[in-house]
Parts: structure tokens; sequence; C-alpha cells
């Protein structure tokens, strides 16, 4: 279950992320890592190292590292736990990649 507190009604946006835990109160980016160079136009499914953890969604978001540094979202469609796939929309990563072993998250909300 997740709570979310503290939000500021008098807000006219909300913008939350519910990420893995690092231990520390920080986002867990190393929680997955990608097998794969992600490199290309139309990439659309990343196969990660580690088991997906089995609370996962069915769809919902992934955030990817990127070469400069950044983290950038990738919608899913679908999850498969055996083959440690996320089928994700399709994206361009030919100018910015992901090398082998990039940290992956899942984005709850």
């Amino acid at each position: 279950s997740v709570a979310v507190e503290g939000l500021d009604a008098s807000r006219v946006v909300w913008r939350v992320l519910v990420a893995p835990e690092n231990g520390s109160g920080g986002i867990l980016e190393s929680q997955l890592s990608n097998t794969n160079l992600l490199n290309g136009a139309a990439v659309t499914s990343v196969v990660v190292d580690e088991a997906i953890p089995a609370n996962t969604p069915a769809s919902g978001t992934i955030r990817i590292k990127r070469t400069d540094g950044r983290f950038t979202r990738h919608p899913y469609s679908a999850v498969n736990t055996g083959t440690k796939t996320f089928t994700i929309t399709a994206h361009d990563f030919s100018s910015n990649t992901a090398p082998i072993g990039a940290d992956i998250y899942i984005s709850y909300i």
C-alpha cells in the first residue's frame, strides 16, 4: 500500500512520483539494469538483468538512465517476468543511448 501525504491542496497541478526507496529516503535508481545497449530510432522493448518484482503493474512507466545522465520516462504496455522484458512505446535512442547496465526503475505512479 502507498500513502501520499503533505500535498498542498491549493495547487492547481500536482505531480507525484512513487518509486522504489533506497533505504535513505531517496529513489532506488538501480532497481533494475538493462541487458542490452538501447540504441536506434524505434526501440520497443527493454530487457533487464534482474528479476522483475512480483508487484510490478501490467502496464505503467519505467525510468531509464541515458548516456547524458538524465532519466527519461517510458510508458510500457506489457511486462514479461519470464523473459524480463518491458514492451515500451517506440522511442528514439539513437542520439542519446542507454548503455548496457544502465540504471532503470519502475515509477509506480
